[in-house]
Parts: structure tokens; C-alpha cells; sequence
């Protein structure tokens, strides 16, 4: 991982992600459009991630699965794509400053375009201690699910 300041990526939610967090990311100044803002309720997943990667937005999904699949075929097929960051369902309160997370550590990588990363492996290092600027001790440990 490089040490280079995390930049707000731009973030489309695929249609099975908490609507709810929208607000939490509109605050902490992301961009963030949704399926639905943009007409593509009921697409497959690779039109979802075509979408996505036409736009330079970093795919945010519960299905990981799916597009861990397409990751890799879009890999082996040379298209990129602007990122994916993949979260689990979890209560709305935890689930806004966790999909923020993720995406900024996804920013924090030398080349973060075509890559794909889980809310699994953040969180491990998040225990270990790793920490992004700009999030406090309070908002990290909300992230984990450990509310003060």
C-alpha cells in the first residue's frame, strides 16, 4: 500500500446496497450516485459494473460473489474498471462510516483502478491498528461495530 492521502473517489451503489448511507457519504463530501438515481434498477451485475467503469465510479456491492467474478473476468478480458468495494450488510449506524472507509483505503493504493477490495480485509487491519486520516477513534470503532 502507498501513503499517499486518501482522495474522495467518486461511488456508485449498486441496487442491493443499504439506500441509507447515501447521506452519511454526501456528508463526508463524496459523490455518490445509486441504480436507481441512475435508471438501472433490475440490470445484470456486468451492466451495473460496465456502467460504473464508463464513469470512473468505484462500484460499491454486498455481492461479492458476483463481482469478484467479474472482476477477474474483466481482468482477463483487459477491461478496467474504476474499483469495487465490497461491504456486508450490516445496520445502517456501522454500514455508512464502513462503505467511507473502504473506499478511501481503496484511494490510498498507488493504482486503485481495477482493483477490488473487501470490507473483510479492512476490518482485520483496522483491528491491527491501521488507521486512514480524517476518520476519528469514535468513527472507527462505529465502523467495527463497537459504538461508544
Amino acid at each position: 500500500m502507498a501513503s499517499r492521502a486518501p482522495d474522495h473517489l467518486p461511488i456508485y451503489l449498486d441496487e442491493c446496497v443499504d439506500h441509507g448511507i447515501v447521506a452519511h457519504l454526501r456528508q463526508r463530501r463524496f459523490t455518490v450516485t445509486t441504480a436507481r438515481d441512475e435508471g438501472m434498477l433490475g440490470t445484470t451485475d456486468e451492466a451495473q459494473l460496465q456502467f460504473a467503469a464508463t464513469r470512473s465510479l468505484v462500484l460499491l456491492s454486498y455481492n461479492r460473489r458476483h463481482f469478484t467474478q467479474l472482476h477477474e473476468a474483466f481482468g482477463r478480458e483487459g477491461r478496467p474498471h474504476a474499483g469495487i468495494a465490497l461491504l456486508r450488510p450490516a445496520r445502517v449506524l456501522a454500514l455508512g462510516p464502513r462503505a467511507a472507509l473502504l473506499v478511501d483505503w481503496l484511494a490510498t493504493f498507488e493504482d486503485s483502478r481495477s482493483r477490488l477490495v473487501r470490507w473483510a480485509r479492512l476490518q482485520e487491519l483496522l483491528i491491527a491498528g491501521f488507521r486512514l486520516p480524517e476518520y476519528s477513534e469514535d468513527e472507527v470503532r462505529l465502523a467495527l461495530g463497537r459504538e461508544t
